[in-house]
């Protein structure tokens, strides 16, 4: 049958191949490691970088929307303003009139 060298041999062999096959399924399983805390890495920083837009937009949104706030303030404000002036200059001339007419009739007596 099998002499001892080649018994000795084979032994040698399989030890050898199973020593290989261990330390392969190490490496692999530390490959699938380092994978995955690489992809919930990325994934986090993903959801960062989705969470930062989200923010951006609503801080545009809030600006756009204060400035649009801020111009129909100015709009009606100005508007308001003129119409007050305008009025003050209604009354002054009526009270120029009132005195004007105030001067004549003090005249005619």
């Amino acid at each position: 049958m099998y002499s001892e060298v080649e018994i000795s041999i084979l032994i040698s062999f399989v030890m050898i191949f199973t020593l290989s096959l261990g330390v392969s399924i190490i490496i692999l399983s530390r490959k699938n490691k380092k994978i995955r805390i690489l992809s919930a890495k990325l994934l986090k920083e993903e959801l960062e970088k989705k969470e930062l837009e989200k923010v951006g937009i609503a801080i545009t949104t809030q600006e756009k929307e204060r400035s649009e706030i801020a111009r129909k303030l100015h709009d009606e404000i100005g508007g308001i303003l003129s119409m007050a002036q305008l009025n003050l200059s209604l009354a002054a001339q009526v009270k120029n009139n009132e005195d004007d007419q105030n001067s004549i009739v003090g005249l005619r007596k």
